[in-house]
């Protein structure tokens, strides 16, 4: 009940005066409604959330998500109406959930991605600056980073990371289109996941999820396998695209030389 309150206060108000672009370019959040009455934010709530303490409330609307399944939706809804045209906030929801995403027990980490998908699949003219921080960076607090540092020591967080890349360029062309341009940076993951589906083959996959165990071992399972085949059906199509391009480019060479 608190949690859908405050939700409803901050929709209620309007956050243009702090994003990020030039005043002449603000705008409502689309998804707020067109025709929707919005009041000006109270100096508390702005300090709150937009202040230098705004990490604090970010950091609960990070971590209730995990507590609480049923708020995973409207803490993701408010935090998207605050994201939009902020790359400010962006950035520290972003590195929030990255901080809890290499903390929190794997069966915790569903709701940590459908926060991010959704914070990452915003869809304005901060979004590649959001898929950037959350995928490569700048530093090694990253999904790529994470992965990387858990593929010895924590095999189940690591895939859970592959499979949020996966299934995001599947929700979002935005996001596909900037992983097919910077594949070189994760096809050693997907690498990774195909060789450790390997070491385990056998006749049967095993029942266990990895999203819910709170294992950090990886098990071969059906939903794995399907997600190391949507990844190499990705690098698969990046590769069709190159050879169409090579192609088109000795086409045009030749016509030259003619």
């Amino acid at each position: 009940m608190l949690h859908a309150t405050l939700d409803n206060l901050i929709h209620s108000c309007d956050v243009t005066e702090h994003q990020t672009v030039d005043e002449a370019e603000r705008q409502t959040y689309p998804r707020s409604g067109e025709n929707r009455y919005l009041i000006a934010m109270p100096n508390a709530m702005k300090d709150s959330i937009f202040g230098a303490d705004g990490h604090r409330y970010v950091r609960e609307l990070v971590w209730s998500c995990r507590e609480i399944d049923r708020i995973v939706g409207l803490n993701t809804k408010v935090a998207c109406y605050c994201c939009w045209l902020n790359l400010d906030f962006s950035a520290v929801v972003i590195k929030e959930i990255l901080i809890q995403l290499t903390s929190a027990p794997a069966n915790e980490l569903r709701a940590l991605f459908t926060f991010l998908n959704e914070v990452v699949s915003l869809d304005d003219s901060f979004q590649q600056d959001r898929m950037k921080l959350a995928v490569e960076g700048p530093g090694e607090n990253t999904v790529l980073g994470v992965i990387k540092s858990c593929s010895t020591t924590d095999s189940r967080r690591a895939y859970q990371c592959i499979k949020f890349l996966v299934h995001l360029s599947a929700r979002c062309s935005f996001a596909k289109t900037y992983l097919l341009e910077r594949s070189s940076r994760w096809q050693w993951a997907v690498k990774w996941l195909r060789g450790k589906i390997n070491e385990q083959w056998t006749s049967h996959s095993w029942q266990t999820s990895n999203e819910t165990s709170t294992s950090k071992h990886f098990q071969r399972t059906m939903s794995a396998q399907d997600t190391l085949a949507e990844a190499d059906a990705l690098l698969t199509q990046l590769e069709a695209q190159e050879r169409s391009s090579h192609g088109q480019s000795e086409n045009f060479l030749d016509t030259v030389d003619d």
